[in-house]
């Protein structure tokens, strides 16, 4: 790091001392920070939406209503919040949540498509969250995995 020098204003090839943030700022650089999600975490990621269809079942009628979405995005948050208080400390948002479950939701999907390609119970995910995320097992369908017909958890073992 370079340092401008305060006599010559020339810069200087050497280490500056760390200049403390105003408390403003010093909240926005921890909400930069990577969460780390655990695994209680997660789970209870997965449960909250579970608990409001409108998050994940694109057959809901309010599913393409963004602002109603949105709101139900923010409870999620707020609940994780609530039970996880080091969330606080990153500034846990609403798109934290939606893109953590949009990643989780692809994994299921991609898990349910490795076990259709295999005769029944040849298979079994090893992927922690599968049973979690198995409430979603009827909506695989063609437009979210890419599926030629629906499944059934009839279909898939656990």
């Amino acid at each position: 790091m370079a340092c401008p020098d305060e006599v010559s204003g020339k810069v200087r090839r050497e280490k500056c001392s760390p200049v403390p943030l105003p408390p403003k700022l010093e909240k926005c650089a921890t909400s930069l920070r990577k969460l780390k999600w655990t695994a209680e975490m997660t789970h209870c990621l997965i449960e909250k939406v579970r608990g409001r269809p409108v998050l994940w079942d694109h057959n809901h009628e309010l599913f393409n209503k963004i602002i109603y979405k949105k709101l139900k995005w923010r409870e999620v948050a707020d609940d994780l919040q609530q039970l996880f208080p080091e969330l606080l400390d990153y500034g846990l948002a609403e798109d934290d949540v939606q893109k953590k479950f949009g990643t989780l939701k692809s994994t299921f999907q991609r898990e349910v498509r490795k076990r259709l390609q295999y005769p029944e119970g040849s298979i079994t995910s090893r992927w922690e969250y599968f049973k979690t995320c198995s409430f979603m097992l009827g909506l695989i369908n063609n437009e979210t995995s890419k599926l030629s017909y629906s499944v059934y958890p009839s279909q898939v073992s656990f």
